[in-house]
């Protein structure tokens, strides 16, 4: 079996290695596993921060190597016998267990509860990239607590989860204004109100006084924090979808030194409301964003580059992308035609 392993950890990307002898998994005895061939999957943030062992203390592979990869759409080649909610031939989305990695690969078996029925109305390509991104898009406008006819602002507009919480509010009734940099046209077609163009301008300024109901941060950093007073209301709330890109979680010191401002943070009260959003897809979630998704109110987002093929050149180009927070959209890799 094909499969894109991760050999040990590393800042470039030749620390991953395409192998044809993996070994095909099998499906637990009485279990309500299933066995999906995979059709794509993406390449997340996350994957990049566990490859680089920036993260080791809370996120490390049980393993070297291991198999790259958290998300995919997959046709079911079988079925436990446990399992009532699939049958053989059905095209699934499904996020593995948090923590765990291995899409990146021919075949996976794992608990059904973790998958939903794939969308009708989007290619496998298309419907891979829904899954993380989009829950986490979900879970922030939930804690940004934003009603109809509120205004947000979001900063990172035109990546994965960017992408996704500005047609999300769009469908909420929820005014928009985006930070990007080349995504202008792009950001404005998913429904951003405003486009401002982060090289240009410094957004606190910019937009100094506008009384914004939220901030969602998916670029991450302190300067968005400790800015984000000058257009907030009294009332608003800072979502962080993404944290501080160059920060190490190796070591206990390490993890309190990431922890402790966010919690210093969120519970502060005489700062504005902060909330870190750690997002792990859940079935009432995923089952949401596929029927918006079949409702033509909500569509995924692909960098112009993606598919990649399923070669060792085409993923370590992906990850590259992704390393450089320059894709516009998911990057998506192919692994079999349905």
């Amino acid at each position: 079996m094909k499969a894109i392993h991760v050999t040990r950890f590393g800042t470039g990307e030749d620390n991953l290695a395409f192998v044809e002898d993996a070994p095909k998994p099998d499906l637990a005895p009485n279990s309500a596993d299933i066995l999906v061939k995979v059709l794509a999957t993406s390449v997340h943030p996350g994957d990049c921060r566990v490859m680089d062992g920036s993260v080791s203390l809370v996120m490390k592979p049980k393993e070297f190597p291991y198999v790259l990869g958290m998300e995919l759409c997959g046709v079911v080649e079988e079925v436990g016998v446990m399992c009532k909610r699939f049958k053989v031939g059905d095209r699934v989305v499904a996020s593995l267990p948090s923590f765990e990695h291995g899409t990146f690969t021919e075949y996976v078996a794992f608990d059904s509860q973790l998958a939903v029925l794939a969308p009708k109305n989007c290619s496998s390509e298309e419907a891979t990239s829904l899954i993380v991104s989009g829950c986490t898009a979900i879970q922030a406008l939930k804690s940004a607590q934003v009603v109809t006819n509120g205004k947000i602002l979001i900063l990172g507009g035109s990546g994965g989860v960017g992408t996704f919480l500005l047609q999300l509010a769009k469908i909420r009734g929820v005014s928009t204004i985006a930070t990007t940099s080349t995504n202008a046209q792009l950001v404005s077609s998913l429904g951003a109100d405003q486009v401002v163009d982060y090289r240009e301008h410094k957004w606190w300024e910019l937009l100094a006084g506008q009384n914004f109901d939220a901030i969602i941060d998916c670029v991450g950093g302190d300067e968005s924090w400790q800015h984000c007073d000058h257009v907030l209301s009294k009332s608003g709330r800072f979502v962080a979808v993404a944290t501080d890109p160059e920060a190490s979680i190796r070591s206990v010191m390490d993890l309190i030194r990431f922890a402790g401002p966010a919690m210093w943070r969120s519970l502060n009260p005489f700062t504005t409301s902060y909330t870190l959003v750690v997002s792990f897809p859940k079935e009432k979630e995923m089952q949401e964003l596929v029927d918006m998704v079949d409702k033509h109110d909500l569509k995924p987002v692909l960098d112009p580059s993606s598919p990649y093929d399923f070669t060792l050149e085409a993923v370590q180009r992906a990850v590259a992308l992704q390393r450089s927070q320059r894709a516009k959209g998911k990057l998506v890799v192919r692994i079999d035609d349905p």
